[in-house]
């Protein structure tokens, strides 16, 4: 632009735009021209500019009108027109042959004609398609940012052993897809209708390679604006020739693409399809069992004379609802294999080549995944279900023996199930395969359930012997878990399937919540006890960094293929489930369920289709809720909720708090000057509840970090009785004759918060609050004024209220029998009345309610300002009858001592719980007179080794250390098959070792140096550098970090800690060329682009600094201080 231009010139210039230009045109004014030339000419030629602009800018708005109303009568053509294809092809379907399920299927039709006398206008393609221009991958799935992490996202592994079997089981993989890619999904307006499949096996053995040609009938259900037609198929799928039809006429296809990153191909045509029905033929082949990148799921294993193989065509991870078709398959196979799909055999006859071809009947309406084959040297053991329909276990020869269990249990759980939902299961024949190293613990695929051999025969050598073990108990119930899981889904994802992937707990959900309702009656203690075991997981996992909702968006398959987790799918889903049967009532949610599954049989629904099925209102309380309203929250916030109960004792005020649980929020160690919490002051929660949000964290001194009195745990002062005493008498009502247990549906409530009382309830949003249930308890049901149960609704984010009925000396519990899945925190005098109860008549709160004590205790208060009060809390098991409860403070126990392991406190602190480990060496000796409560010990599969740590660290008699070394000097060998015995020999050697002992384990170093119990053994020997040194030598030269770390842990002794070899050991590493270290821990560049979270390790190492000095700050200061009193306790 020239800024000196004379001015006229750009005023007059006809080529100047509508739009302003960039820059402002200088006045006109500036000129040399008359004042009155300048405003004519400027008059004359903008008059003449603005009336182009104008009309231009009319021409605009009207194009713009017309494409607007064209795009809008178009879609609602479009719509009206899908709406109407659908009526006509339901209509359609209705006049077809094929029958309504369930029913007897007739004879599929012919086959469809052979694709190599294709017409001209059928594209034929080399066996590498066509492909679209590639792309850069990042482009579709970008790289997530770099997170600095913080202290506060920094957790603590769990210790306690998740015990993986039906839950994982089912469809988890260690096999990862080699690309991600998205969801693409289809369009609406052209849907499947049955698929044709002609199958060929016979290269399979020696090629992985199968070849098929597929006729897919296709309904389009009005004219479509796309001029193509894309469907999935993995990238292991080769499509070498395909044809459009309709009826006789073939449709004209310009091209096909395969575009592998996205999983799809499309297909392009000369014109749009119109509303019809279409049949797309196409011909591939595809290598199978080479990768686990979708298209086709694969087992296959080598026999001696064939193969066994499980494959799955055309499945991927997208839209189930979209995808639910009936299916015909024909299979050409060798002879000598059996070959099983989700029907039963049709007919069977052998071809001019020799090879048998297989037909199977038609399938009901299923998802494409569901759609299964096995083929194999199997050998079948058949069983019969009431109805007679076949029920038969297929395996190898030599396994056969080892099917009895499943065999006998199967048909009764079918049975039961099919009793219990009141729908016949609709197909004619249920096969169960057991596969050996199977990718997957199970997958439920219709008719043809496919297992791995671990989870579905008995143990060789368990069922050598007959009588009835513990063992073998132990293992048949994980046997039943997984048959009744898989036969839940035959009705729940199978018959009912769920929409889209984020709906993935209408399936898991329900069939992990059979698992307990089904084997309730036959496992009553397992079945009860594992629930509650699992339950503290969740809470333990949701409290972290990774707390996922239970119904969310999943776009990629990654996130499909994560979704299904041991404790965020499976667990969370059957927890929801749980909760929802108890706000309805049993009766209510048994009839509610089998008018859901009645109502969308062979269909794909929502949550919104269960909650049309089930009753309205929850019920709990005097308020009515709606159920779905209540239950949306916890299907859509991410975590679990924790409730905190602040009383006021002076005035009988209770306030109630709700939000979300995060398990650093209680770890003192964490907060610092910045945070503006002073650790030596920090507690778990507010006892005046008046205070501001923040100041739950921040007490005084001299209010939280106290030391251990025995005060702590009398009655509060006799004026708060007196004070307190008439006003309570006036609102008190007289227990009524008969039980003294009563319920009252509502609460007093004298005085709200301004807040609470005026403002309007917020709206619920994801993250953000919980629709709880909540529910507390007081008194006793032995004493003259009864127990006292209180419900309400907690919507808000707190509500304040009085009951004076509630004395100042008697504890509160809240969430009783531990009904729902919300931890309970109490400001302090409540937690100490409350362990003082558990010492005193721990009988008189609840089990379940015990059980919730220890779990939440451990989160709200070990590593607060009160260790010591948490450490009082556990002590009680020493009287605990229970043996689930006892297991639950068994795991606790552990954790504590272990978290304390090489502080000067750890050797007090085993003196302290000593008793409840004693009790504990008692309940496993009393076990063993029940077999179901001896497999309450083996379902974490961590227990019993733990066990064997505390008793032997207690130093118990049972820990048989002495036995055990002279054992092992006689037999010249350890008994590395028994960790109790290693265990007892790492106790003996950590207080005795030192001599002979030691000389023994030098000489067998020498002769076997790799053994890793004997490496164990060797490092606990205390004092002897020598052999520390020469441990840690030969530790290091495996050159594994994974091996460093299973030493340091050092799990046969929990009470030693060996000072001597970890000097050494660090020593070792410290002498490592520079290279190896760089490799062995991270620090080469390129291993560090494999490990994109080494740049926060500099967190985690605070993190420890942090939990390390406050451990060392509290073993010298209040725990010390805790154990050297004269409580009683102690």
């Amino acid at each position: 632009m020239h800024r000196h231009s004379p001015p006229l010139t750009r005023v007059v210039d006809e080529g100047l735009p509508c739009l302003s230009h960039d820059e402002k045109p200088p006045c006109p004014l500036h000129s040399d021209l008359p004042l009155s030339d300048v405003f004519s000419s400027i008059s004359t030629r903008q008059k003449d500019h603005c009336r182009r602009c104008i009309l231009l800018f009319l021409c605009l708005c009207i194009l713009t009108l017309a494409i607007g109303i064209a795009f809008i009568l178009g879609r609602y053509v479009t719509e009206w027109q899908k709406m109407k294809g659908r009526e006509d092809n339901e209509q359609w379907r209705a006049n077809q042959t094929t029958p309504s399920y369930p029913s007897s299927i007739p004879p599929s039709p012919p086959p469809p004609p052979s694709l190599p006398s294709l017409p001209s206008s059928t594209i034929s393609t080399t066996r590498r398609p066509i492909e679209t221009t590639p792309f850069h991958y990042a482009r579709l799935i970008p790289l997530a940012a770099v997170k600095n992490t913080t202290l506060d996202e920094v957790f603590v592994p769990f210790s306690s052993g998740e015990d993986e079997d039906w839950a994982v089981a089912s469809h988890s993989s260690d096999q990862r897809m080699q690309r991600d890619t998205f969801l693409v999904p289809l369009s609406s307006s052209i849907s499947p209708v049955q698929y044709d499949i002609h199958m060929d096996i016979t290269k399979f053995s020696d090629e992985r390679q199968i070849t098929a040609n597929v006729s897919i009938h296709l309904m389009s259900y009005g004219n479509s604006t796309d001029e193509e037609i894309v469907f999935h198929a993995g990238p292991e799928i080769r499509i070498s020739r395909i044809r459009l039809r309709s009826g006789d006429h073939n449709i004209s296809i310009l091209s096909m693409k395969n575009e592998t990153n996205k999983k799809l191909y499309r297909i392009l045509l000369k014109e749009p399809l119109k509303r019809a029905e279409y049949v797309l033929d196409l011909e591939y082949d595809a290598s199978i069992c080479e990768t686990s990148d979708g298209g086709v799921n694969c087992y296959f294993e080598p026999t001696q004379n064939g193969t066994s193989t499980k494959a799955t065509s055309f499945t991927t991870k997208f839209e189930p609802a979209l995808a639910r078709t009936v299916f015909q398959l024909t299979v050409r196979h060798s002879p000598i294999l059996k070959v099983l799909s989700n029907t039963a055999v049709q007919w069977t006859k052998v071809d001019e080549g020799g090879m048998t071809i297989t037909h199977f009947k038609q399938t009901p309406p299923m998802s494409s995944y569901l759609l299964a084959l096995a083929a194999g040297e199997f050998v079948r053991l058949e069983m019969f279900t009431r109805r007679k329909i076949p029920l038969t276990i297929w395996t190898f020869p030599e396994d056969l023996s080892r099917a009895s269990f499943a065999a006998q249990f199967a048909p009764k759980m079918f049975d039961q199930q099919e009793e219990e939902l009141e729908v016949l299961y609709p197909l004619s024949k249920l096969d169960m395969v057991a596969a050996r190293s199977f990718s997957v613990g199970a997958m439920e695929n219709w008719g043809l359930v496919v297992f791995d051999s671990h989870t579905l025969l008995q143990q060789s050598e368990i069922d050598d012997s007959m009588a009835m073990t513990v063992d073998r108990h132990h293992h048949e119930y994980r046997i039943a878990k997984i048959i009744t899981h898989e036969l839940a889904h035959q009705w729940f994802g199978n018959l009912v399937t769920m929409r889209d992937w984020s709906e993935l707990w209408l399936n898991e959900g329900f069939a992990s919540f059979l698992v307990y309702e089904m084997l309730s009656a036959r496992y009553p203690h397992l079945t009860e006890f594992e629930y509650f075991s699992r339950l503290a997981i969740l809470f333990h996992k949701q409290s972290g960094v990774d707390r996922p909702a239970l119904v969310r968006s999943l776009s990629r398959e990654s996130q499909v293929e994560a979704a299904f987790h041991t404790t965020h799918l499976y667990t969370k889903g059957c927890v929801v489930v749980r909760m929802i049967r108890d706000l309805v009532s049993s009766f209510d949610f048994s009839a509610g369920i089998k008018r859901y599954i009645r109502n969308n049989a062979y269909g794909a629904v929502t949550r919104v289709d269960l909650f049309a099925s089930l009753p309205v209102y929850a019920d709990h309380g005097a308020e009515n809720e709606r159920l779905d309203e209540i239950i949306e929250t916890w299907l859509l916030n991410e975590g679990m909720p924790e409730v905190t109960v602040s009383r006021k004792y002076d005035t009988d005020g209770i306030r109630v708090t709700q939000r979300l649980s995060r398990a650093n929020r209680y770890r003192i160690f964490l907060y610092d000057e910045k945070s503006g919490v002073d650790p030596t002051t920090f507690s778990y929660t507010d006892n005046s509840y008046n205070s501001e949000e923040g100041s739950r964290v921040a007490r005084s001194a001299v209010e939280q970090e106290k030391e251990f009195d025995d005060t702590l745990f009398e009655d509060l002062p006799e004026g708060y009785r007196r004070n307190n005493e008439k006003k309570r008498q006036r609102h008190r009502k007289k227990i009524r004759s008969g039980s003294k247990s009563r319920q009252s549906s509502s609460i007093l409530i004298e005085k709200r918060n301004e807040d609470t009382r005026n403002k309007k309830r917020a709206r619920h949003s994801p993250s953000d609050r919980w629709s709880i249930p909540f529910s507390y308890m007081f008194g006793s049901i032995k004493s003259t004024e009864g127990q006292v149960i209180r419900q309400f609704w907690l919507k808000n984010r707190s509500i304040s209220f009085t009951d004076v009925e509630l004395s100042p000396t008697a504890p509160l519990l809240a969430n009783p029998d531990w009904a729902y899945p919300y931890r309970v925190n109490y400001d302090y005098a409540n937690w100490k009345m409350l362990t003082k109860l558990l010492h005193d008549k721990h009988n008189e709160i609840p089990l379940k309610s015990r059980m919730q004590l220890i779990v939440d205790g451990e989160f709200f208060l070990s590593q607060s300002g009160l260790p010591h009060l948490y450490i009082y809390l556990l002590s009680y098991l020493e009287s605990e009858e229970s043996l689930g409860a006892s297991l639950l403070g068994l795991d606790a126990v552990h954790r504590v001592i272990e978290s304390f392991q090489g502080s000067p406190i750890v050797h007090q602190l085993i003196r302290y719980l000593s008793p409840v480990i004693s009790r504990l060496d008692r309940h496993l000796v009393d076990s063993q007179t029940d077999v179901e409560l001896a497999s309450l010990w083996l379902l974490d599969p961590h227990r019993l080794t733990r066990f064997y740590q505390l008793r032997c660290a207690a130093n118990l008699s049972s820990c048989e250390k002495e036995e055990e070394v002279r054992a092992w000097f006689l037999r010249g060998h350890y008994s590395s098959d028994m960790h109790q015995r290693t265990t007892s020999l790492c106790h003996y050697l950590a207080v005795n070792g030192g001599g002979k002992e030691a000389q023994r384990i030098e000489s067998e170093l020498s002769k076997v140096s790799t053994d890793p119990t004997l490496l164990q053994l060797a490092t606990c020997v205390r004092d002897n550098p020598q052999l520390a040194a020469r441990a840690a030598r030969i530790v290091v030269a495996q050159r594994n970090a994974a091996v460093y770390d299973s030493v340091l842990r050092s799990d046969l002794s929990q009470q030693h800690y060996n000072f001597e070899f970890r000097r050494a050991l660090w020593s070792a590493i410290g002498s490592l060329p520079e290279g190896d270290r760089r490799f062995l821990f991270s620090v080469d560049e390129i291993v560090k682009n494999l490990l994109p979270s080494w740049g926060r390790i500099g967190v985690h190492l605070q993190f420890l600094h942090r939990l390390l000095s406050w451990q060392d700050r509290v073993s010298t200061g209040v725990l010390s201080k805790f154990f050297s009193s004269d409580s009683p306790s102690l």
